[in-house]
């Protein structure tokens, strides 16, 4: 095999291993990408999250071990065809939810552009191939002034030595990417995480449009419990204040399609421990007039209710959804760690949502919620216990 023709697939082959590599190193991030295909029938989705990268990373073998290089050739041109045609038909027939079930729409749209980028990398692989097998198949026209040498026949393919440079290369290149993938990986799950709080804001202001502009709130102070419901889903709380944890179900009907549960109410990377109960805490200045965050104004349980749009003074510093999982929550405002640059990801009432240092957060009511029956805790938190409720301010 002319050299020529080694150099096109050689360079595919190398995508190959190292797309391989990669998804073998981060296999739970290929499988919910392929769980997320619905296209494809449950009952063989495993079977093709190992198979595929142990496809890749075997072809990949079997050409820099010279063994068969046509078929190699042949197999991998057949396997970017039939890749793309799925990434393509997916790219092309996927459709956009049309429902309030904002977290789906962000996830089929990045499966969208993931599709239109694999396509265009594999259209071009596909090229390197195709020029790579017409090469191979010319053949030198023989000097008719010489007789043909009897000297061995010159070597074209890859030595071992080049072999082992090669793979070394390419291995060298994916260790000094993992660390960077994997902060990518995490930022993008940053990215999602805030994606979703805003996205959860903006159904909170279409909450406000279709309720005469009142906050959601879906629990009596009076009751002895509280039971939150939806179709599919019924949850139970004894305290008043716990039910934070709980919009997900109130709002499941009329704004989610019936789901309480999904990527777009747990943080990516976490799984669900309790059932639909969301790490993404609806703020509890919410549940209660802003004289109850007052401790000159304050007077019990008579103030704990819901609040209407027109007591919120700053749209863009209030707290609306906190993700309660990204910092620790157990410090008090007395202990010396409090005040520590941890940071924690929020959406606020304007619809917008991003990451903020605990340094930013404006000092909470420090008496919490109280100590009555229905109070969760006797300190405040930032973001969730606002000095002055919705009339107050949670970013400095």
């Amino acid at each position: 095999m002319p050299r020529i023709a080694s150099v096109p697939a050689a360079i595919v082959m190398v995508v190959l291993g190292s797309a391989g590599l990669l998804k073998l190193a981060d296999l739970n991030a290929f499988r919910n990408a392929i769980e997320s295909w619905t296209a494809i029938p449950n009952m063989i989705r495993p079977a093709i999250v190992l198979a595929v990268p142990v496809f890749e990373l075997s072809l990949a073998g079997l050409w820099f071990a010279r063994i068969g290089p046509r078929l190699t050739r042949a197999a991998g041109l057949c396997f970017l065809i039939v890749t793309t045609s799925v990434y393509l038909g997916h790219a092309v027939f996927v459709e956009v939810p049309d429902c309030g079930c904002f977290g789906l729409i962000a996830k089929a749209e990045a499966s969208h552009r993931t599709a239109i980028f694999v396509v265009a990398r594999n259209s071009f692989l596909i090229g390197l191939l195709l020029i790579s097998m017409s090469a191979g198949r010319k053949r030198p026209v023989p000097n008719a002034r010489c007789p043909q040498s009897t000297s061995p026949t010159v070597r074209t393919g890859f030595t071992i030595l080049e072999t082992i440079v090669v793979i070394a290369i390419v291995g060298l290149l994916v260790s000094l990417l993992m660390p960077t993938l994997g902060q990518a990986r995490q930022s993008a799950e940053r990215l999602r995480s805030r994606a979703s709080l805003g996205q959860h804001a903006r159904v909170v202001s279409m909450y406000l449009g279709d309720w005469d502009d009142e906050y959601p709130i879906y629990a009596d102070h009076r009751a002895m419990v509280h039971i939150i419901r939806s179709e599919h889903q019924v949850l139970t709380y004894r305290r008043y204040f716990d039910v934070v944890t709980g919009w997900n179900v109130a709002l499941a009907d009329l704004y989610y399609d019936g789901r309480s549960r999904g990527d777009d109410f747990q943080r990516p990377g976490t799984i669900a421990q309790f059932g639909p109960i969301t790490p993404y805490k609806y703020s509890s200045a919410f549940l209660a007039q802003p004289e109850f965050w007052n401790p000159s104004t304050r007077t019990g349980p008579d103030q704990w209710s819901g609040v209407r749009d027109a007591q919120v003074r700053w749209p863009s510093a209030k707290v609306v959804f906190l993700d309660s999982l990204m910092w620790d929550q157990t410090a008090r405002p007395a202990d010396p760690n409090y005040a520590s640059e941890r940071n924690t990801d929020i959406s606020l009432i304007d619809g917008s949502a991003r990451r903020v240092r605990r340094s930013e957060f404006t000092w909470p009511y420090v008496g919490g919620e109280g100590s009555w029956r229905g109070s969760s805790t006797d300190w405040g938190r930032p973001g969730l216990h606002t000095l002055d409720g919705v009339a107050g301010h949670d970013i400095k």
